[in-house]
């Protein structure tokens, strides 16, 4: 049995208008017409926000491969959007903050166990893993020039950056960059 929207009144099988008020009953097909023009405004709002997401994933979240060249004077916020986001934010007795990544920075494609990005200082520290030291050496020899030798630093110039390497023969190899 069909009623009618507007006043309620019992509608018979066949009734294109209500016999009470007057009002037209919608057939089958008028019902199931859809006002698209609304869904399409949800799903263009909803891609933007799923593209803005990702590329915030993006930036905050893949692990970097840095150049020489990215390491340059930097603050909390352009490190974050150099290195990406930390496992660890630090606060420094000194004042400021260290920011701690673990094997998520790649240096010319050689992944650090460690790196500490210390911004207020533009500092950046990087600590390998023995297997890599012979690769890492040779990326800094390859693109930086060597300032002296001293019996536990080799120190190292690239443009205006100053690199020191802690030549460790045990488990890992340090490297500072400022």
């Amino acid at each position: 049995m069909k009623y009618c929207a507007l006043c309620g009144a019992e509608l018979p099988e066949n009734a294109t208008s209500c016999p009470c008020c007057g009002g037209e009953v919608p057939t089958a097909k008028e019902k199931k017409i859809v006002n698209f023009s609304n869904n399409k405004k949800i799903w263009v709002i909803l891609g933007a926000v799923v593209l803005a997401l990702g590329i915030i994933a993006a930036v905050l979240f893949v692990p970097r491969n840095l150049k020489m060249k990215d390491f340059k004077e930097t603050n909390v916020v352009t490190a974050i959007i150099k290195y990406g986001l930390p496992n660890e934010i630090d606060s420094r007795e000194s004042g400021g903050v260290v920011l701690r990544y673990r094997d998520k920075i790649d240096f010319y494609g050689i992944t650090s166990g460690a790196c500490d990005v210390f911004p207020e200082e533009s500092r950046v520290s990087f600590i390998f893993y023995s297997e890599d030291s012979d690769e890492v050496y040779r990326k800094i020899k390859r693109y930086c020039e060597l300032e002296n030798i001293s019996s536990s630093f080799h120190y190292f110039s690239y443009e205006n950056l100053k690199i020191t390497t802690f030549p460790y023969s045990g488990d890992y190899v340090i490297i500072e960059i400022n």
